[in-house]
């Protein structure tokens, strides 16, 4: 024991702290284990994964890794994200068309003027933020035309929105972190978590923040002011699509 506890302070003193883990990796790490990935197109991988992610609990506490939680771009939800890049990969598919097409089947429609009893629907703040970023990934993805391990790329692709690591993620629940919902909170701003119809992502980066002080002594990210402002410092904008901010883009 004496021997290894000396060999691990070595290691640490050579190459500093243990690396970081995350949800993402995880879940496309097991994909990969499929027999046949390497045969695999890219859409196939990409949807491959998603059935990884598919096998997460949607609610749970701690959250689970169905979602890759960012400070910058909110929770990543990766049944959503990888759905939406997936698609991308169509030839000849509008994916301004399709991510319109998933404001309409979110209930978009029905709830321009707030909340509606009669039209109950479930667009929470993961949603639609997520297709519009899985479209994006895809686009890219697809434009490169490689195929690089889909893990690394991925991770590429978030590294601006500061993916949050478990040691800080799996603090939060679900309720909290992917819906901005804490024990006691007023009924508007619970209804406004299930009529999220905006790609702009939930800001969670005080939270984020608040934690990782905890932890570390110091902060993960710069805090910012809203879901859009975290955009703008990761380099992504909010576009607009038939009058819906329901596009995500790279400025």
């Amino acid at each position: 024991m004496k021997i290894l506890l000396i060999l691990l302070a070595l290691t640490f003193s050579v190459y500093g702290e243990v690396p970081n883990k995350y949800s993402f990796e995880r879940v496309f790490d097991k994909a990969r284990q499929s027999p046949n990935w390497q045969s695999l197109s890219l859409r196939e991988k990409l949807m491959k994964v998603r059935a990884v992610a598919l096998k997460n609990k949607t609610t749970s506490d701690p959250v689970s890794d169905r979602y890759q939680i960012t400070a910058y771009g909110g929770p990543i939800d990766l049944v959503h994200f990888l759905m939406l890049a997936a698609e991308a990969q169509r030839d000849g598919i509008n994916m301004k068309e399709r991510l319109f097409k998933e404001w309409e089947q979110e209930g978009g429609f029905q709830h321009l003027n707030g909340f509606n009893p009669q039209y109950p629907c479930e667009a929470h703040p993961d949603d639609l933020p997520s297709n519009a970023l899985g479209a994006l990934f895809g686009q890219e993805m697809k434009k490169k035309g490689v195929e690089n391990s889909l893990k690394e790329e991925f991770s590429k692709f978030i590294k601006p929105l500061v993916p949050v690591p478990d040691a800080i993620a799996k603090k939060f629940s679900h309720r909290l972190i992917v819906m901005g919902l804490p024990e006691k909170i007023d009924r508007k701003t619970e209804t406004s978590r299930y009529i999220w119809f905006t790609a702009e992502p939930l800001n969670v980066s005080k939270l984020i923040n608040y934690e990782a002080k905890k932890q570390t002594g110091k902060d993960l990210c710069k805090t910012a002011k809203s879901g859009k402002d975290g955009l703008l410092k990761a380099g992504f904008r909010i576009e607009y699509y038939k009058k819906r901010s329901i596009l995500i883009t790279r400025f």
